[in-house]
């Protein structure tokens, strides 16, 4: 399963500058335990799959996938074996042992350890803390996918999964735009400002992303129903950045110039 940095690198700047992955990439080999894996085949079955992509040192990390965990087995409990957890280290140097030791030192049995995560953490728009990917369907979509992971993301994902199995919920689907958006300046050398007309009440957090998927700035806030922030990038290198914005039922990417 290894995989290009290079072409990596390369994927995510063709790609997802111009928008979030909308397609699950596809893997198939063995897991850390020497099981085979077949995600296309799991989607085709009808099963939803969660990816998550950990830093070995990240203490934010483990938090989410234990309360992923929890959401997952409940809702087995009603559709047994029909979600599939996955998880990779961010980089490719760290190993299988690695893997499975950060699943036994975190208590997420529910999580299948892999290896080699980076081509894929690229691929879904770089790396959070941790990145979180929901998948589900027989055309392999993307449901539901973050890098600035909230306690409510769970909620949502439960909700996208339910339907995925049929079942009616009340809770809105996850808005990928926003009304009105306006970045700018763009390119932009100190400051940007970032604005919505609406947005969804509550939580809500910006995350500046670069090609390499690392995170050069994560700012949080609180919305009344509309959007008003501004961001410091001065201190940030010229070069091409993704501006993730996500909360309650919104994942909201627009890519920006920084320019010095």
């Amino acid at each position: 399963m290894k995989k290009s940095l290079a072409f990596c690198i390369m994927l995510m700047f063709a790609m997802h500058f111009n928008g979030i992955a909308q397609t699950a990439f596809q893997f198939t080999g063995e897991d850390c335990n020497g099981n085979a894996v077949d995600l296309y085949s799991d989607l085709d079955a009808g099963k939803a799959a969660i990816l998550l992509f950990y830093m070995p040192d990240c203490g934010a990390c483990p938090p989410p996938a234990s309360e992923i965990q929890e959401m997952a087995n409940n809702v087995m409990n009603d559709f047994p074996d029909m979600i599939k957890g996955y998880v990779f280290p961010f980089l490719d140097i760290y190993d299988c042992p690695s893997v499975v030791s950060w699943v036994d030192d975190s208590h997420v049995p529910f999580f299948t350890p892999m290896d080699s995560g980076e081509y894929q953490v690229a691929y879904y728009g770089g790396f959070g803390m941790p990145t979180v990917v929901l998948l589900g369907g027989t055309d392999h979509r993307v449901m539901f996918s973050t890098l600035s992971y909230l306690t409510s993301d769970t909620t949502i994902m439960k909700d996208s999964i339910l339907r995925l199995f049929g079942v009616e919920t009340a809770i809105e689907p996850v808005l990928d735009e926003l009304k009105d958006l306006i970045v700018r300046p763009n390119p932009a050398y100190a400051l940007i400002s970032v604005s919505a007309a609406e947005m969804p009440i509550g939580e809500y957090v910006l995350t500046l992303v670069d090609i390499n998927g690392a995170v050069m700035l994560n700012q949080m806030g609180v919305s009344d129903g509309k959007l008003n922030a501004t961001l410091d990038i001065a201190e940030i290198s010229s070069g091409l950045y993704m501006l993730n914005i996500t909360g309650a039922n919104m994942h909201v990417s627009k890519s920006i110039m920084i320019s010095h």
